[in-house]
């Protein structure tokens, strides 16, 4: 057993220590704990708790050395625990020969992970249209294909109709497109105006409500198409606040004349 202690104090105050100091042998006691180190051999005292630095893994500071079954060696300073270094992990990057079965690219790995496929990118030209793509070099091209649903290359051109950027990915090349840019759209007859996508087909009459001003002096509340096509506006249903000649105020019962009356 060892005591590492002020042992004038302890003996002081308790009778257990000062039993124990007395029954002690001289020969063990002292203001030093001597150390050697299992590995080396390299002896050291230590009498403060700055001297453990000097033993900061439970043995001397010289570099552990053991070499791994990997080949890479223990980077630790001399240390007693796990000597054999069953339980130690190589964190050394892997230095296998040729870690993949399809290229010589080196392993961009930890020595003690899995190799995998490799990852290192590499440009392939995609069948068929030859374009050039980045992928893993462990990926194969079909693999590349199937996750991505075709070739995913960029294309810029216009569209023969109106002349717009026409974006588009090379998979998207035979399916029918219609241009997205935004348009605004102008009704000749009214002036309305609403703003579109150019290449969604054009409407044919204007969707939205008349609004033109009728001889009551209300809005006209029917479709602008509606009213263009009859040539005439719709009859007006708002309640008539005009004041007659006798002072009375106009009622309007219903939109035929001849069911309004004068109260």
């Amino acid at each position: 057993m060892y005591v590492i202690g002020n042992f004038d104090m302890l003996t002081r105050y308790e009778k257990l220590w000062r039993d124990i100091y007395e029954t002690t042998d001289n020969r063990s006691k002292g203001t030093a704990l001597p150390l050697v180190c299992q590995l080396h051999a390299n002896a050291c005292t230590v009498s403060t708790v700055d001297d453990f630095q000097n033993v900061p893994d439970g043995g001397c500071r010289k570099p552990c050395g053991f070499r791994n079954a990997c080949g890479h060696t223990c980077p630790r300073l001399c240390h007693a625990d796990d000597i054999e270094h069953k339980r130690s992990i190589c964190n050394q990057p892997c230095s296998k020969a040729k870690p993949f079965a399809n290229c010589n690219h080196k392993c961009p790995y930890k020595c003690s992970e899995e190799c995998g496929d490799c990852p290192t990118p590499v440009i392939r030209l995609m069948p068929g249209c030859n374009h050039p793509q980045e992928m893993q070099c462990g990926v194969s091209i079909q693999e590349f294909l199937t996750e991505n649903g075709g070739c995913p290359y960029a294309i810029s051109g216009t569209y023969a109709a109106c002349g717009h950027d026409d974006h588009h990915i090379c998979l998207q090349r035979n399916e029918p497109r219609v241009c997205q840019t935004l348009v605004e759209l102008v009704w000749p007859e009214c002036k309305h105006t609403r703003t579109v996508k150019c290449g969604v087909p054009r409407l044919l009459a204007c969707p939205e409500v008349c609004g033109a001003v009728l001889e009551c002096g209300h809005a006209c509340t029917g479709s602008c198409e509606g009213c263009h096509k009859a040539n005439k506006h719709v009859p007006c249903v708002q309640k008539c606040t005009r004041t007659l000649l006798c002072g009375h105020k106009w009622y309007v019962v219903s939109v035929n004349p001849s069911q309004s009356r004068s109260l």
